[in-house]
């Protein structure tokens, strides 16, 4: 994926299947709808700033095994899905921000036809700057992957992002579609609609 806000592919070394479940379980991954907090909530907790884009509508959220979210919107013409989860920082819980923390939840939401390592050379890391200039956060990570069917219902790809602010927020967004063209039409729109303010 060519993208001017993307730095550089980074590498990450293999990790093992106990490692993997450590951080699937270290990114919350696997708790309960009643655990994730409203995306209101978190937006204010988080002091971010979101805007719907025009001629875009609020879906439901979609129970699933993969990752949960706490809100979601299409365009008109369903040609894409986006999902937002925060996951606000209040220890050293959950203050990771590296690759490997993104490899656990891309692994857990990808149709399992790559494996670890071939996950790991599909993320790439955002210019410190930009992210910076573009979203107000300090670190922000990216990835395109096809979807397993529980998390993604029915699109094939995942634009994914985990967004980072030091002691405040880790950020995690899903574009779902399946045209890449229509995507690439439309991709600033959406990735501009949420930040720090």
């Amino acid at each position: 994926l060519s993208h001017p806000r993307i730095n550089s592919r980074i590498m990450i070394k293999t990790i093992n299947t106990t490692m993997l479940f450590a951080l699937l379980c270290f990114t919350g991954i696997n708790i309960s709808y009643s655990q994730i907090k409203s995306f209101a909530e978190t937006l204010k907790s988080a002091n971010m700033q979101f805007e719907l884009p025009e001629n875009h509508k609020e879906v439901s959220t979609i129970p699933n095994r993969s990752m949960l979210y706490s809100y979601a919107y299409q365009d008109e013409a369903k040609n894409y899905e986006v999902r937002y989860r925060i996951d606000l920082i209040d220890s050293n819980y959950n203050q990771a921000n590296n690759p490997a923390t993104m490899l656990a939840v891309l692994f857990n939401i990808s149709n399992k036809t790559l494996n670890i390592p071939e996950l790991s050379k599909r993320i790439m890391v955002i210019k410190p700057e930009l992210v910076k200039q573009d979203f107000n956060g300090d670190a922000a990570f990216a990835s395109l992957i096809k979807t397993t069917k529980d998390f993604s219902t029915e699109y094939s790809n995942c634009f994914m992002t985990l967004l980072h602010k030091t002691d405040v927020a880790n950020v995690w967004m899903f574009i779902l579609f399946n045209d890449f063209e229509k995507f690439k039409q439309t991709g600033s729109k959406i990735t501009s609609a949420l930040k720090f303010k």
